[in-house]
């Protein structure tokens, strides 16, 4: 869990009498996410679900997942499953999967809906692309003239950089799975790109995949910081900031050269990061320790 989420829950039940705490409910998050995230034809597909009870104080009852009924119509799925609470299990949140099995090229609907014993109902929708390219790759580039970094997934972008067609920038042999923009699952988080402009000092690219981030970036420097595009590429929804990657997703770190030329390297290496940190980059981010700040996660 989150720790300032963890600290909000206990200050909160610090201040609730035992009679006002049958009246206090924070809802639980539903997710329904595919794995892999872009599935390929004839590949097998599970769900993963995490559902649970909502009571905050006095703590949920335990609770598991009862029967599961899986119907499908076309390229829409129904998943309808039984919260049971009885004491079997040690957590109020349930994480279960459900198999779709290999599927061929489409696009796909997931209508997933719980109820517990309690009486609780949750509702939760996803839609997600089975197609024959999978992930894509972001390659990173370095521009030894102006000690910059760039990573990019387009195919076009990749092949001008290649081909010199835009001059001295160079492949550094660093790169990680993305989920292209047009094959993105609606569990995912797109990433937004910034430029930033040469006259105001940078000639410079910015990602982000915190929606609160692109919103920031644009109120602070819109004649700065201009956006390319709002979905570069997706990466695995994280959750709360600071939360671990799912499983199956590895941290990508994010590091700032800390100059009026602001630039930023993106790396799923814990050794590059290093680097970068003993010359003197900072490492920007959320998480609980510092081994754990992050700013996004990407596909293993």
């Amino acid at each position: 869990m989150n720790l300032v989420r963890f600290l909000f829950l206990a200050a909160l039940a610090s201040l609730i009498t035992p009679q006002e705490a049958k009246a206090i409910f924070i809802p639980v998050p539903v997710i329904v996410d595919v794995i892999p995230w872009v599935p390929m034809p004839g590949e097998d597909v599970v769900l993963s679900i995490t559902d649970g009870l909502s009571s905050v104080f006095p703590p949920a009852p335990p609770g598991r997942v009862g029967d599961v009924m899986l119907t499908r119509q076309g390229n829409q799925f129904v998943v309808a499953a039984i919260l049971i609470v009885d004491g079997a299990a040690p957590s109020s949140t349930i994480h279960f999967p459900v198999d779709l099995g290999p599927l061929s090229a489409g696009q796909y609907v997931v209508s997933y809906s719980s109820t517990a014993t309690t009486g609780e109902t949750h509702q939760a929708s996803l839609s997600f692309t089975v197609a024959a390219n999978g992930y894509a790759t972001a390659i990173e580039y370095f521009a030894p003239s102006l000690g910059h970094y760039f990573i990019t997934s387009d195919g076009n972008e990749i092949a001008v950089l290649d081909n010199g067609v835009i001059p001295g920038w160079v492949r550094t042999g660093e790169s990680f799975r993305v989920i292209p923009a047009a094959m993105q699952p609606s569990s995912a988080a797109s990433v937004c790109r910034f430029y930033g402009l040469p006259q105001a000092g940078l000639d410079s690219h910015f990602f982000t995949a915190l929606n609160t981030e692109c919103k920031a970036v644009q109120q602070k420097w819109p004649t700065i910081w201009i956006l390319e595009t709002t979905d570069a590429f997706a990466v695995p929804f994280e959750g709360m900031s600071g939360d671990a990657c799912v499983p199956g997703s590895i941290p990508v770190y994010r590091l700032f050269n800390n100059r009026p030329d602001a630039n930023h390297r993106y790396t799923i290496s814990k050794a590059v990061r290093g680097q970068m940190l003993a010359q003197g980059w900072i490492l920007e981010g959320a998480g609980l320790t510092q081994d754990d700040v992050k700013v996004m996660c990407a596909p293993q």
